[in-house]
């Protein structure tokens, strides 16, 4: 009796999906009213995206109401605008981990701005569990697709690149 238990406990796992903000590879992984949609930035003018979350396509914070009181429409670089929580109420964020204070990223991380680049004109469009870096070896420590962005000040960010 114990396996046949056992079996249905491993097959409901798979079933479980992740809902609004979650990090997410795909679709699939998302409730059925989310997509896996790309937060992206813009380093040096070019447009990368920082990591995947479930979410929607938006125009207004008016779309995302839906999701909950702390969702807001934010813009992509590319155009795309995704609905985004406005605000982080988790500890332990992982790097790219979209956070308010230093307090929700894991050890080791801190709350940066990220930032979006646009001819000579640099935007901090967010904030995200990083570490400082100078070049894209520092960032090595967090995954083969993560990379050193270029901030708006002079200090750069490691961050995912999808």
């Amino acid at each position: 009796m114990r396996c046949a238990w056992l079996v249905v406990v491993l097959l409901s796992m798979g079933c479980v999906k992740k809902g609004p903000a979650e990090i997410c590879e795909s679709d699939g992984e998302c409730e059925s009213d989310l997509s896996c949609l790309a937060v992206s930035v813009s380093s040096a003018g070019n447009c990368s995206t920082f990591s995947q979350v479930c979410t929607q396509s938006c125009v207004a914070d008016a779309d995302c109401a839906e999701l909950g009181d702390d969702f807001r429409c934010f813009a992509g670089c590319e155009g795309a605008s995704i609905c985004g929580q406005a605000e982080v109420k988790t500890t332990d964020l992982p790097a790219s981990a979209v956070c308010e204070t230093t307090d929700a990223c894991a050890t080791g991380l801190s709350c940066l701005p990220v930032s979006q680049h646009n001819g000579e004109m640099c935007t901090e469009v967010g904030m995200a569990c990083s570490t400082t870096c100078t070049d894209d070896a520092d960032c090595a420590e967090y995954g083969a697709n993560f990379r050193c962005f270029e901030g708006c000040g002079a200090e750069s960010v490691c961050g995912a690149t999808g």
